[in-house]
Formats: C-alpha cells, sequence, structure tokens
C-alpha cells in the first residue's frame, strides 16, 4: 500500500447562485442579527417607527436569508442597504443570494 504525502488540494465549493454583499449601519446591523428592532423608537415617534419598521421588513424579505460576513475596514460614507440611511463609518457587510435587479 502506498501513501500519497503531497499536499492535498482542495475544491472549492460551487457557487450555485451569486453572492450579493450588503452593507448595513451598526442599528440594522443588531436589528437583523438578534431582530431587535427597538431603537426605532428612540429616533421616531410611535407611528412613524411602526411605517419604518414595515419598511424594514419588506427590505429584508427582498434580500432574502442573510448571513453576518465581517465589519468592513474601510471607513467613509455608506448607504444602509436596510434602512436605505447615508451613514458614516465603518459598514458592516452582510451576503445573502438575493436577485436583485440592476
Amino acid at each position: 500500500m502506498m501513501f500519497d504525502d503531497s499536499t492535498p488540494t482542495t475544491t472549492p465549493p460551487k457557487q450555485t447562485s451569486s453572492t450579493n454583499q450588503f452593507r448595513l449601519c451598526d442599528s440594522c446591523n443588531a436589528g437583523v442579527a438578534n431582530d431587535d428592532w427597538t431603537h426605532l423608537d428612540y429616533y421616531h415617534e410611535p407611528q412613524e417607527a411602526e411605517v419604518e419598521h414595515s419598511k424594514i421588513l419588506a427590505t429584508l424579505e427582498t434580500l432574502g436569508w442573510l448571513s453576518h460576513s465581517h465589519t468592513s475596514e474601510d471607513s467613509g460614507y455608506f448607504d444602509c442597504a436596510v434602512c436605505d440611511e447615508t451613514q458614516c463609518g465603518n459598514p458592516n457587510i452582510w451576503v445573502g443570494e438575493a436577485a436583485l435587479c440592476g
């Protein structure tokens, strides 16, 4: 019996669909990770918070399943993919397989 001492090679997993990256602000990062949207109550009146929450849930339904990838080291201005507000800082990168138009 012979043993192969060569370094094993790994085959990357097949990509069945395109993976998209989404930039999230810290508030939406916590909301998506923990399903905790109470921060909306601090920034909006009760009725406005309900409207914002509905918009966020609709956006998340469009984006589909998301997985946290990392916090970007590139600091600057970005638009949050969930709340659509312009943010400044390091975006939290989430990945998903949403079929987005555009």
